[in-house]
């Protein structure tokens, strides 16, 4: 879960059920319906989202300036 990018923190407010990620159809059923952790992760896709998108504008203004186009 930590290469995931989730931070301890994150992981303790749902360490009580952990191992139910051992379960494939448990860790499916979590996935598809409303868990209190899924607010981890929504927070973590839009944390997620956010990075990729300022990488994206940093590529963008590299290459522009190395094709010598800024």
């Amino acid at each position: 879960m930590l290469t995931l990018g989730f931070t301890i923190e994150d992981l303790h407010s749902c360490a009580d059920r952990l191992h139910l990620l051992a379960q494939a159809a448990t860790a499916v059923r979590l996935c598809r319906t409303p868990h209190p952790t899924s607010g981890n992760v929504g927070h973590r896709l839009a944390a997620l989202d956010a990075e990729i998108d300022r990488l994206t504008r940093l590529r963008e203004m590299l290459a522009r300036r190395a094709s010598g186009e800024d």
